[in-house]
């Protein structure tokens, strides 16, 4: 009998526990809502990364270009002087990327 209260007293315990755990908060931040309202925060969330990941190709393709101009003006430095004046004519700067 020792043993059987013994588990008893152990399964009560975790019981406790768990709901101790959900009273405090530790349910998560979509505790209370309804599966649309969740679905539309993620969907929310994934929309957020979409844009980021766009800014972000939208930088690296303006960094490329920038760097393919500096190449050019390289290049064309230990050439003539008027194709070193071409080159700088046709430098153009690269556009920032606003945050989404």
């Amino acid at each position: 009998m020792e043993e059987s209260n013994w588990r008893i007293g152990i399964t009560g315990a975790i019981i406790g526990a768990v709901i101790i755990y959900f009273i405090l908060g530790g349910s998560g931040k979509y505790e209370g809502q309804t599966a649309e309202q969740w679905y539309s925060q993620y969907d929310a969330s994934q929309s957020q990364v979409t844009d980021l990941q766009s800014a972000l190709q939208e930088a690296n393709d303006n960094i490329d270009q920038a760097n393919n101009n500096i190449e050019d003006a390289k290049r064309a430095a230990w050439e003539s002087y008027d194709d070193m004046g071409n080159t700088l004519d046709s430098l153009e700067t690269v556009d920032n990327v606003n945050q989404p």
